[in-house]
């Protein structure tokens, strides 16, 4: 599924990374969650992209230099394998971020 800048309020506009945590998983494994917030198109409200378990992450970065912010251009959902989901992000400057996970969540908190 493809999500770009349209009309709706809860596409994204810009993103920024947030609050990346890597936690204990079960028997000792060391499992990464990460979080990832998003301003949204209108700028009122702040989406959050939770990933559980992340197996690749590649947040890659054009250029020696750039700000903290980036503007969204696209993203796509795919299966991996059985159980796996990949989300990419394309970012206005070329820039692609790849995370795969077991799971990823988008949520939507009302207007602030």
């Amino acid at each position: 599924m493809l999500m770009g800048l349209n009309n709706s309020k809860t596409c994204a506009s810009v993103g920024y990374p947030n609050d990346q945590a890597v936690t204990r998983g079960e028997m000792g494994k060391r499992r990464l969650e990460l979080r990832v917030e998003m301003l949204g198109a209108y700028q009122d409200r702040v989406l959050v992209f939770q990933y559980s378990n992340v197996v690749a992450l590649d947040l890659g970065v054009k250029g020696a230099e750039r700000s903290d912010y980036l503007e969204w251009v696209c993203d796509e959902f795919d299966l991996v394998g059985r159980r796996l989901i990949s989300h990419e992000i394309q970012w206005h400057d070329g820039s692609l971020w790849r995370m795969v996970a077991d799971n990823a969540t988008l949520l939507v908190p009302d207007k602030r």
